[in-house]
């Protein structure tokens, strides 16, 4: 089976953290699974899969202050490339994408991690509801929903009732 990644929590956050729960997820899938990251372009996150792909992408522009004028064509790029990714199925790191691109739906099962509601609990963390909402989007538009725990799952269900049918609890430990 292949699983595209969409690895944009690599470009937020390098290594430690959720970074590092998907890393290890990575490591201990089975050998006939290929895991395909799309990830930045530059230093590669420490993965271990003896079947790995890592696909790295320009995800800043040469010049910070170019940022905000090729943004879209980042995304477009990125979304290109993502598309042309021959998967089983895509496994998004986070609420968005790389450059900070919406998840969509493609022709292939989506997989989204919900990690926690911290900021529906504290409004003053989100104070223009933009991470709530992307958050909500993810969770509306994904196939399947991954919490990484009891707590976790039962809260998405309170907020989403109807996300209680495509939702599990897998555990960051063993």
């Amino acid at each position: 089976m292949k699983i595209l990644y969409e690895g944009a929590i690599f470009q937020i956050l390098r290594c430690g953290g959720v970074a590092r729960c998907f890393s290890e997820l990575i490591h201990h899938l089975s050998d006939d699974c290929q895991p395909i990251v799309l990830g930045p372009l530059g230093d590669r996150p420490p993965f271990h899969h003896p079947n790995l792909e890592y696909r790295g992408i320009q995800t800043d522009p040469p010049l910070s202050w170019l940022r905000k004028l090729i943004r879209d064509r980042m995304q477009r790029q990125i979304t290109d490339t993502f598309d042309r990714t021959e998967c089983d199925i895509e496994h998004w790191t986070y609420y968005s994408g790389l450059c900070r691109r919406p998840i969509r739906r493609g022709n292939r099962p989506l997989v989204v991690t919900v990690l926690d509601f911290v900021h529906e609990a504290f409004p003053s963390l989100d104070p223009s509801g933009t991470h709530i909402a992307i958050k909500r989007d993810a969770i509306r538009t994904a196939d399947h929903l991954v919490c990484i725990s009891q707590a976790t799952h039962d809260e998405l269900c309170e907020r989403y009732p109807e996300s209680r049918h495509k939702a599990s609890v897998v555990p960051l430990g063993t």
